[in-house]
């Protein structure tokens, strides 16, 4: 057991490495993890469960999610979860086996306006939109087709990015509260 600082806020303490994993096959890589002294609207550990009928259940660690936004287009954000060591500039690098991605995409249709803490809605009519929700393996591109898929944001941070996620179609689903560490990424 080790810990890593995370920005100024937060103390990760990570057992093991990887992610929670409900899949029996990979049962033994079962691990725990707590973020301590996180911003008020954060938890303090990712409760997020992605769920595929073809990839399985996982829910990643908050070492392993992130919130990338492109300077340039901060009325846009990607929110990325895996169940492994994701590389922030080039998050479908290391996507091999029967390694998970997930990847929801979020946007601010109104004009000048960023990304920030709010509700973001599947809703068309919505100025704050969810966009895509992919669910990713090395031999698989799919998603959460549905219709009603709200992201909660409740905190925006040059530190973090915390908040929930529902959404389920009934073959795909991503649910649950998540903290993901904030990456500004030049174009």
């Amino acid at each position: 057991m080790y810990a890593v600082a995370i920005g100024v806020f937060a103390t990760l303490t990570l057992i093991g490495a990887g992610c929670t994993s409900t899949d029996d096959a990979t049962s033994n890589d079962v691990n725990t993890v707590a973020v301590a002294g996180m911003p008020e609207g954060c938890v303090v550990e990712n409760t997020l469960t992605i769920q595929s009928t073809e990839a399985g259940t996982e829910t990643p660690l908050a070492e392993n999610s992130y919130a990338i936004q492109w300077t340039g287009s901060e009325d846009e954000l990607q929110l990325v979860f895996a169940d492994y060591v994701v590389d922030p500039t080039d998050i479908y690098s290391n996507i091999t086996g029967e390694r998970m991605l997930a990847v929801v995409y979020l946007e601010n249709t109104e004009a000048d306006t960023m990304v920030d803490v709010g509700t973001y809605s599947k809703v068309k009519e919505a100025l704050t939109q969810v966009g895509e929700l992919n669910i990713s393996t090395a031999d698989l591109a799919g998603g959460v087709f549905d219709d009603t898929a709200e992201v909660e944001i409740t905190y925006f941070g040059d530190d973090f990015v915390c908040g929930s996620i529902t959404a389920d179609d009934t073959y795909s689903s991503i649910n649950g509260d998540f903290v993901a560490k904030y990456e500004a990424r030049s174009i």
